[in-house]
């Protein structure tokens, strides 16, 4: 089985939809109803994907399921690589379960 020694985050997911829509930051906090901040902290790595927030992007992109199972498998993933360096994981953040989509 191929194990990527790389990962995609969801943030990195959500700029290639919002270039693909052609929606900016702005508008899309507007039609989602999650403030810009969010959507920036989001982008920048800086934030995990939470069910609200998976809520909000549901709305437009996808379903609340597929955010919260990518953010999921993002951590896995950030896990998975770490261990293979010899660190610790993802510090802790907050872990998603993964649900059917």
């Amino acid at each position: 089985m191929f194990t990527p020694d790389w990962t995609v985050s969801p943030g990195e997911i959500l700029v290639e939809y919002l270039e693909s829509l052609g929606w900016t930051v702005p508008a899309f906090s507007i039609e989602t109803g999650l403030a810009e901040a969010t959507i920036h902290s989001i982008i920048d790595e800086k934030s995990p994907i939470t069910p609200e927030i998976a809520l909000g992007l549901g709305r437009i992109i996808h379903s609340d399921r597929f955010w919260l199972n990518l953010e999921r498998q993002y951590r896995r993933d950030l896990d998975r690589l770490s261990s293979e360096e010899g660190g610790t994981g993802s510090g802790g953040l907050i872990q998603t379960p993964i649900l059917p989509c």
